[in-house]
């Protein structure tokens, strides 16, 4: 399919969306916690409206009939909803409006399985953390050793999710700067990675016996 902004203004955008006739079965779908609102415009497809439960209890599935008229408004924090799409008869023109959330209150993007719920993926929920989570993958791929110092600070402050991903390529691009970044992490008792970082560590130090001198 494609896009296009009609309107941008601060957080809220107002875009036209196409997608052409297709179908695909879906096993997953995600919630994220933009605000959305869609109505179609032209086209006709079929799917579900999808309304997440507790983790690992399979979402919600109400069937729908998408034609032009059809509205579609993303739930709240407590009952996200998501259009998950798996049919287009003929090329759907949609008019969707969103409005993203601030950085430092976004949830992540949760991607969960249809089956039986289980959370298969996070991501930021910030187009600014997005971002630094693209750049950080691309100097990942990149194997640029020098971008290690940055990965290190920024594994320090920030949404969780970015943190940990930034703490990750600080890992793989320098052995002993990301190892010293996850030693400070785990030592951090008020910090809600903390226990996952020690378990990392631990982990890596039984491994690899020779990172204890780092530690050192």
């Amino acid at each position: 399919g494609a896009s296009l902004i009609l309107v941008s203004e601060g957080r809220a955008q107002l875009l036209l969306v196409e997608r052409a006739p297709a179908s695909a079965k879906a096993e997953s779908v995600a919630f994220n916690p933009v605000e959305r609102s869609d109505i179609v415009l032209a086209g006709g497809a079929r799917g579900h409206v999808v309304e997440r439960r507790a983790d690992s209890q399979p979402p919600v599935q109400t069937p729908a009939s998408i034609n032009p008229g059809f509205a579609f408004q993303s739930g709240d924090a407590a009952t996200p909803r998501a259009l998950l799409i798996e049919h287009v008869d003929r090329p759907l023109v949609t008019l969707r409006l969103v409005r993203h959330p601030e950085a430092a209150s976004a949830k992540p993007t949760v991607q969960v399985s249809l089956s039986d719920g289980s959370v298969q993926r996070r991501a930021a929920g910030s187009m600014a953390e997005s971002r630094h989570e693209m750049a950080l993958s691309l100097l990942g791929a990149m194997g640029r050793r020098d971008a290690a110092p940055l990965a290190a600070e920024m594994s320090k402050e920030g949404a969780g999710n970015l943190r940990w991903q930034a703490l990750r390529h600080a890992l793989a691009l320098d052995s002993a700067q990301g190892f010293s970044a996850l030693t400070a992490m785990a030592a951090q008792s008020d910090d809600p990675l903390a226990p996952h970082a020690q378990t990392l560590r631990d982990q890596l130090i039984a491994a690899h016996p020779v990172l204890e001198q780092l530690a050192a």
